[in-house]
């Protein structure tokens, strides 16, 4: 495919997503406020009170707006695009995606009713058992990489790490490793959704890095001699972008899992496949840090007791300290698109090295 045959390729998938998510963001904004699936800001249990006063403004905003991205963006990739790459890309994020949904709506509408159960979820016990069913879910996402995708080895600095092999315990080994990875930057896209326009923002970002890459290294993105993985990205992109639209702050609506914890998992399946894994470390920093920053609070608080920082995510900390929400968010994209070109620079380094 020519230059001019990429980029209309890569124009008509962003139209795509962009028109489909058009067509019902503006319903489904209205049947949140309807269902008044809003943004909580509980006033029991051990919510940090610097938490409730930075979001004190938020509340009657309805969440869950992730829907938009989670359905549209599945339907997109299972009929637009087509492929067997394609649908299961589609399962893999529509079934993360249904797991976040079904969290939130469980949290919402069972959870949050009952005082009890309120103090009970918030417990490090609780979460270390939802945690467990989450690493059992990518278990299964793992073996669809492996066996659907195609992603039976990655390499890293030049390493082949395989994923298929003669041994059958290294091969469980390394399936559960691929499966806590990918929850990993799952929770790391999940966490950093927190000030208006600040995720969404950064997921765009983001697939702008791997358009870049599609541009250095055509031959990875191409699947199948059909199409380029960057499109389906950009078919993403232009929906987030109408997503992003009514998250302007101040925000018509929240995201939410349902949008958010699915594209950590398809960021990594993407540069897995692709080979770019050195742009892709330098491409989730930022919300591998947001990630880290609560992972340390949640230990200090349950090994010494109290807290490491006023308030976690460290976005939530920059509030604290004054800062507005618009100049948190953007610092961070700020921010992101140094370590985005940086993380271009490192991969086309690492190509000329090591292979």
């Amino acid at each position: 495919m020519t230059g001019v045959g990429f980029v209309l390729e890569f124009v008509r998938s962003f139209w795509v997503g962009f028109v489909l998510a058009a067509l019902w963001v503006v319903p489904l904004i209205n049947f949140l406020y309807k269902l008044k699936f809003y943004f909580d800001n509980p006033d029991i249990g051990n919510w940090n009170k610097i938490f409730k006063k930075i979001t004190k403004g938020k509340t009657g905003t309805p969440t869950l707006g992730g829907i938009l991205i989670w359905l549209t963006t599945v339907a997109i990739w299972w009929f637009y695009f087509g492929t067997p790459f394609a649908r299961a890309l589609a399962g893999v994020f529509f079934l993360i995606g249904l797991y976040g949904f079904l969290e939130e709506a469980f949290t919402k509408f069972v959870i949050h009713r009952s005082n009890r159960l309120r103090l009970w979820y918030e417990k490090f016990s609780t979460r270390m058992l939802k945690l467990t069913f989450m690493f059992i879910m990518f278990l299964f996402v793992a073996r669809v990489a492996v066996g659907y995708l195609g992603i039976k080895q990655v390499y890293l600095l030049g390493y082949r790490i395989p994923f298929e092999g003669a041994n059958p315990v290294v091969n469980v080994f390394l399936l559960a490793a691929l499966a806590f990875v990918m929850l990993t930057f799952s929770y790391a896209t999940e966490i950093i959704d927190g000030i208006d326009g600040l995720a969404s923002g950064l997921y765009m970002i983001t697939i702008f890095g791997f358009l870049l890459l599609n541009v250095a290294f055509p031959q990875s993105f191409w699947i199948f001699g059909r199409h380029s993985v960057a499109a389906m990205l950009m078919s993403l992109f232009g929906t987030l972008l109408v997503y992003f639209y009514f998250n302007i702050p101040p925000a018509r609506v929240f995201m939410g899992s349902p949008g958010a914890l699915p594209i950590g998992a398809v960021f990594f399946l993407v540069a897995a496949y692709t080979d770019t894994l050195e742009a892709f470390v330098f491409f989730m920093l930022i919300y591998l840090v947001d990630l880290l920053s609560s992972f340390l609070q949640i230990l200090s608080i349950k090994l010494r007791g109290k807290r490491l920082f006023p308030i976690a995510p460290i976005h939530h900390y920059f509030q604290h300290k004054g800062w507005p929400d618009a100049k948190v968010t953007m610092r961070a994209y700020f921010l992101q698109i140094l370590l985005v070109m940086i993380g271009i620079l490192v991969q086309i380094y690492v190509r000329k090295m090591f292979y």
